[in-house]
């Protein structure tokens, strides 16, 4: 099995807060990275969770920029989503699908998309997984 390409922990997220509570604020904002490895063909592999935790109220994430600059080799990858699933930790390839970025490259990669969140007292973290597609034909 070939290591999963890794993904540079360089990102932007744009989060839009749409609070039901007052002082409600997100308190932060954590990248997990995984170390499974994957193999050539396979997709929706996990590479970085990105947890954010705050106060009770309801969220909006709207963009999510990053960059492939630790990747082992871009041209591996076949596509780049990101995938929302508010059991924290838990990964689903049938997750909701936030959004996708064009197509994998060098540089700064923008995935937009709108995905409402509430968070709550039982509920203090939710997560985007960053998942890739890896070619048939990786190196």
């Amino acid at each position: 099995m070939k290591k999963a390409p890794l993904l540079a922990l360089a990102f932007t997220l744009l989060l839009m807060g749409h609070a039901l509570v007052s002082q409600a604020a997100i308190s932060s904002v954590t990248l997990k990275q995984c170390h499974f490895p994957t193999g050539k063909g396979d997709s929706e592999q996990q590479i970085v969770c990105v947890k954010i935790a705050g106060t009770a109220g309801t969220y909006s994430l709207t963009e999510l920029k990053m960059t492939m600059g630790g990747s082992t080799n871009i041209n591996d990858v076949t596509s780049v989503k990101v995938r929302y699933n508010a059991k924290k930790y838990k990964f689903y390839a049938t997750s909701p699908l936030f959004g996708a970025a064009p197509a994998p490259s060098a540089g700064t990669l923008t995935v937009s998309g709108n995905q409402s969140f509430t968070l709550s007292s039982t509920l203090d973290t939710v997560c985007f997984w960053i998942v890739y597609d890896v070619s048939a034909s990786a190196t």
